[in-house]
């Protein structure tokens, strides 16, 4: 017999901690009713018996009664979120399912409105929206309540035997058997994403997105048939692709972008330069430094469109007195992405050079459109005319082109399928004289204005992340999109590329809630190195970013670090490090120190036993390196 307050087992309840176990399980009930209800109405609109907009009426206001019984209990006692209670996360998957899947058009525009704020105010109620954000999330600054997309995180792995773990696990065995529809394999970039989809990273569940290049009514269908699937995971569709986050500029691209604007701040120019460019920001970053620091823009001197980020610098873990691999010591060497570097030449060690050829003819020629703009002795012509002769005093112009100093030489690079995930790694060899001691983010960008703690030692990379954690804060720096942050995903999504299935981890971009349009990646970031910061130490890199989502731009696709010298180890014999990073720098997935010892690496090879593909790029063989 349990005593006063007790339980069967033995355990002695205090007289308080009762009341919060009743009041939490009379809450549970009436979500548990209300799941059921709001369930019972979808499963009438899928069997057409009765009106779409009138089941969104009831559904409203089936939730707004729950949002009241709220009131009756003490909701921040009882710490209830979709992950603790599976018939609300029933219930905001229901909300999920009309907005996403239903409630189209302008017809049902208002419907869907007053849907999403009658959940925003459930979601307020529970604590798992703050209210200073709520208003933000219900779109009173915008036409429309905003709902976003967050990282599967670690809270859906914490306890073996809780629902979420189970949920994760039916939404893990979907993921092995989704990718088999037609779908994705008809349309080169699609991709099934599995995330959490809500208001807030507290007030989401797990979700499918299914990603298609160009949708047809057909689609939006069958994925909204996948409903009953699961009580607790959402399926929708929208257009969207997976694409390289290299930047594919062309001349006729350039002409329409947006002009180089004048501004009352002033930038620096290089310190090579005869002439003032002050009140013009160029869209590249300029480094005065004998070093260029990770993150600047980077692509082969001959490159017409495509740009993108240079990641880092490695070292050959070699013995400098081996006459057959002195020479690697000798020399520095960098990384980014092939298709970055090796998509536009056919060379067998194209130069590089930083910043990017590309972004700077670009940056010339939007000069001079905007010079010839101007009346023949007006101020504005002149200062125009001051900064293009700024511009070719520091890339003086060869066959009529703009061209930086070189950075380096590509000496290996391979873009391949390698056990289901791309392989896209390019190594360069950096100038003679070039002697990088460290991987650091640089000082000509204020990255505590992004971040206050990201100054001193946290501008420099000191370890190598090797597990990588669901809900893993991140940011990356490209020379694109400039600083963004997100949060690692567990599951890895999966896409269609190149005519084949394949698999990567990603970052979900983070957002403040209410402002859920944030992103991560966009052309010209790839070869950005993923970075977390490491407390007061320093930075570890977590791996290198090669595509992203083209329409959302919200999920950056990255290959882990570990993996990449993993590769390059296996196909060249050679073991290499990150630059600055001690022998066994490495990370475990709370960020503390990994007596195992670091795996990084670099090489050359066309290609292995396992991913003998043709790439469409351009490799030097491992026989074939000449230091």
């Amino acid at each position: 017999m349990p005593g006063r307050h007790g339980s069967n087992n033995g355990t002695l309840l205090l007289p308080g901690a009762a009341i919060v176990a009743n009041s939490k399980r009379s809450l549970v009930a009436e979500f548990e009713v209300l799941a059921q209800d709001i369930l019972g109405l979808l499963r009438q609109v899928g069997n057409q018996m009765v009106d779409l907009s009138k089941a969104a009426a009831a559904v409203t206001q089936a939730i707004r009664a729950g949002t009241a019984a709220c009131a009756h209990h003490n909701v921040s006692a009882l710490q209830l979120s979709p992950t603790t209670c599976p018939a609300l996360a029933t219930v905001l998957k229901v909300v999920l399912h009309f907005a996403d899947n239903l409630l189209f058009g302008l017809p049902y525009a208002s419907a869907r409105s007053l849907l999403l704020r009658c959940a925003i105010d459930l979601g307020v109620k529970l604590k798992l929206i703050p209210s200073s954000a709520a208003a933000a999330v219900a779109g009173v600054d915008a036409p429309f309540p905003q709902l976003g997309n967050f990282a599967v995180s670690q809270a859906y792995y914490d306890n073996p035997d809780s629902e979420p773990v189970r949920s994760l696990a039916k939404l893990e065995k979907l993921m092995n058997l989704l990718p088999q529809s037609a779908a994705l394999a008809e349309q080169d970039g699609a991709f099934v994403a599995p995330i959490a989809r809500g208001f807030s990273e507290k007030f989401s569940v797990l979700s499918v997105l299914f990603g298609i290049p160009n949708p047809s009514v057909n689609h939006l269908q069958s994925v909204a048939k996948l409903w009953d699937v699961a009580d607790d995971i959402h399926f929708f569709c929208q257009k969207n692709r997976i694409m390289v986050c290299a930047s594919t500029s062309t001349r006729s691209k350039t002409s329409q972008s947006s002009p180089p604007s004048l501004s009352l701040s002033s930038s620096l120019p290089s310190s090579r330069s005869k002439v003032s460019l002050t009140g013009f920001k160029a869209p590249y970053r300029i480094s005065t430094a004998e070093v260029p620091p990770m993150s600047m823009s980077i692509a082969n001197e001959d490159a017409e469109t495509l740009s993108g980020t240079l990641g880092g610098y490695v070292y050959p873990k070699v013995d400098p007195t081996d006459p057959n691999l002195s020479a690697y010591s000798q020399s520095a060497f960098a990384m980014t992405c092939a298709h970055v570097c090796l998509t536009e030449t056919r060379a067998r060690r194209p130069p590089v050079s930083i910043p990017s050829p590309v972004l700077v003819n670009m940056y010339r020629e939007g000069l001079l459109r905007e010079y010839s703009r101007y009346a023949l002795h007006s101020e504005e012509r002149r200062a125009f005319k001051r900064a293009i002769a700024a511009l070719d005093a520091d890339y003086p112009r060869q066959n009529g082109r703009s061209v930086p100093a070189k950075f380096g030489e590509v000496l290996w690079g391979e873009r391949v399928l390698c056990h289901g995930m791309i392989s896209d790694v390019a190594i360069i060899r950096c100038r003679q004289g070039l002697k990088p001691v460290a991987n650091n983010l640089g000082d000509d960008v204020p990255f505590a204005e992004y971040d206050p703690s990201l100054m001193f030692r946290n501008l420099t990379v000191c370890n190598v992340v090797k597990r990588l954690t669901p809900g893993l804060q991140v940011f990356k720096y490209g020379s694109a999109s400039k600083f963004t942050t997100g949060r690692l995903n567990g599951p890895r999504l999966i896409y269609w590329a190149d005519g084949t299935l394949q698999s990567s981890e990603f970052v979900v971009a983070a957002s403040d809630v209410g402002a859920h349009a944030g992103m991560f990646a966009t052309g010209g970031d790839s070869g950005a190195w993923i970075l977390r910061k490491h407390g007061v130490s320093g930075l570890g890199v977590v791996g290198m970013l090669h595509a992203y989502d083209g329409e959302h731009r919200e999920f950056g696709l990255f290959t882990p670090m570990t993996r990449i010298l993993e590769r390059l180890h296996e196909v060249t014999g050679i073991e290499w490090g990150v630059v600055g990073v001690k022998h066994g720098g490495g990370t475990n997935n709370d960020g503390d120190d990994d007596d195992d010892e670091e795996q990084e690496i670099l090489g050359g090879s066309e290609t292995s036993q396992s991913s003998r593909q043709d790439s469409g790029l351009d490799y030097s063989s491992s026989s074939d390196i000449d230091i």
